[in-house]
């Protein structure tokens, strides 16, 4: 996957500016939908890419809820607000730490861009 990866960043080299200026546009904007466009942009070249993105993102968020639930349940924080900051592509995607948390039964809020 490491492999993979590094093939992928060298293709779109010349067009990783753009890429991240598209990808801070979006973020601003709330455009999840674009957010994960942009997230999986290269797997249509290298669809080998699928098995990465469901290990650095699927999986991790998996983790993090089961990680994030002592904190949010713990006695220390209890009828606490907790802000939990993670990287943008954590927050779009079939399995987006948003939905994951969610259907653990979290109440989940963006926080508004001021």
């Amino acid at each position: 996957l490491q492999d993979l990866m590094l093939r992928e960043t060298l293709m779109q080299l010349d067009e990783s500016e753009q890429l991240a200026r598209e990808l801070i546009v979006a973020w601003r904007d709330g455009d999840e939908r674009r957010l994960a466009e942009l997230a999986r942009e290269g797997v249509d070249e290298l669809p080998e890419l699928d098995a990465f993105y469901d290990v650095v993102l699927g999986d991790r968020n998996r983790r993090w809820v089961r990680q994030l639930r002592p904190l949010l349940e713990g006695p220390e924080f209890a009828g606490q607000d907790v802000l939990v900051a993670v990287g943008a592509l954590h927050l779009v995607g079939e399995d987006n730490l948003v939905r994951l948390l969610r259907d653990a039964g979290y109440r989940v809020d963006k926080v508004a861009q001021r």
